[in-house]
């Protein structure tokens, strides 16, 4: 997806959220005080803050009192500057501290994140109303500002800790939030990646050898229960040493091979010479055809995407009318998931979930083939085919 485009959804994405914080609060305007206690209002920057960034979390944190001030009448004129303050900071924190704070544990980031806004955020505002109260010659202690911002609100807060972290969770399951938009300028960082992750590949090359034995036989038996057609054109993204397409291309089958990793290319091609020109040396990202292939197969490679929205928008571009997408992993998901556990700081992928979770994100544009995957014998395989 190009940056134009991202910054386009980005847009429309925080327009939805700056129209929920005018809704939100009307729908509980019903309820006395609803506003001090369930925060309504709150709910919608925070969540613009973790998926569309600090800046417009800022942006609709702060429009939204200002707006809902003119159009509703609430808050009153005289609290909105307030709540410019500490709405805007939220916005702008919990976009900040998600992308800044990254550990392995992404639900611990979620409420790491979540509790770091809203103390800082409430910290503001209550600095803010310290101020207020002085110039006006009244006294300002710890027991007003909790009881205005934890006591009060209590309701709020815990729909916040409930509320938002089940929805992120779901949003991720989805694809609506991927790993890399937890990075500050995420359309600068895929270059950022592919290089890193070339330059990892690239270094492993040196070391790498092909399957031998048992190894052997397994791998392409498993390839073999793929139901391929042979008049399918089969596209290989990330084939390393190429151990499948020369294995494939000897079946009969019309395969290519790509990958980012010049070396593993390279040294394909020095093993199989043969299959030479059905290796290039390419980045899927960089792929211009269109209806091309009948087949993506990924082998060991999907969880290196870490945007798969952008995979799944990608493929559907490349693949012809029914055309169909194939996940495969040599190992299971535990022992894959352990093995990228202990992965170089250079070579960035994520853990890998189950089929059913995995194939959510590509429901719009592709339909999961439960039918096709009964017989392969890679314990890891997922089929989705294209939507007419």
């Amino acid at each position: 997806m190009s940056h134009m485009r991202k910054e386009i959804h980005r847009l429309t994405y925080a327009a939805m959220f700056l129209a929920l914080g005018i809704l939100l609060p009307m729908a509980f305007h019903s309820i006395p005080n609803s506003g001090r206690i369930f925060l309504p209002m709150h709910i919608p920057a925070l969540l613009a803050g973790f998926l569309l960034g600090p800046f417009y979390g800022l942006f609709v944190g702060a429009m939204s009192p200002l707006l809902s001030t003119f159009l509703t009448g609430m808050p009153a004129l005289g609290s909105m500057p307030g709540m410019v303050l500490e709405v805007g900071a939220y916005g702008l924190l919990s976009g900040f501290f998600y992308r800044l704070m990254k550990t392995r544990n992404e639900t611990f980031d979620i409420f790491l994140t979540l509790f770091l806004s809203l103390l800082i955020g409430k910290g503001l505002k209550g600095m803010y109303d310290c101020f207020l109260y002085l110039s006006e010659g009244n006294s300002y202690s710890w027991a007003i500002f909790s009881a205005t911002y934890f006591i009060e609100a209590w309701p709020g807060l815990i729909l916040q800790v409930i509320l938002i972290p089940s929805l992120l969770s779901i949003l991720r399951v989805l694809g609506f939030l991927t790993p890399e938009d937890r990075f500050f300028f995420a359309y600068k960082q895929r270059n950022v990646i592919l290089r890193k992750e070339a330059a990892f590949f690239n270094e492993k090359a040196k070391n790498d050898e092909l399957r031998e034995g048992e190894r052997k036989n397994k791998f392409q038996e498993g390839l073999l229960s793929l139901p391929f057609n042979k008049e399918d054109t089969i596209l290989e993204v990330g084939s390393g040493l190429g151990e499948a397409v020369n294995f494939l291309s000897e079946q009969g089958y019309k395969i290519i091979g790509i990958d980012l990793a010049h070396e593993q290319i390279a040294k394909a091609k020095q093993f199989f010479p043969i299959s030479s020109t059905q290796f290039l040396s390419s980045s899927f990202e960089d792929m211009k055809e269109e209806n091309a292939y009948d087949v993506l197969l990924l082998l060991n490679t999907y969880p290196h995407f870490l945007d798969y929205r952008f995979f799944a928008q990608k493929a559907r571009r490349l693949l012809k009318k029914n055309g169909k997408i194939y996940i495969v992993q040599e190992e299971k998901t535990k022992e894959l998931n352990h093995l990228l556990s202990k992965k170089d700081k250079n070579h960035l992928s994520r853990n890998l979930s189950s089929p059913f979770i995995e194939s959510l994100p590509f429901l719009f544009h592709f339909k999961r083939r439960k039918d096709l995957e009964k017989d392969v014998k890679f314990p890891y395989c997922i089929i989705l085919e294209k939507r007419k």
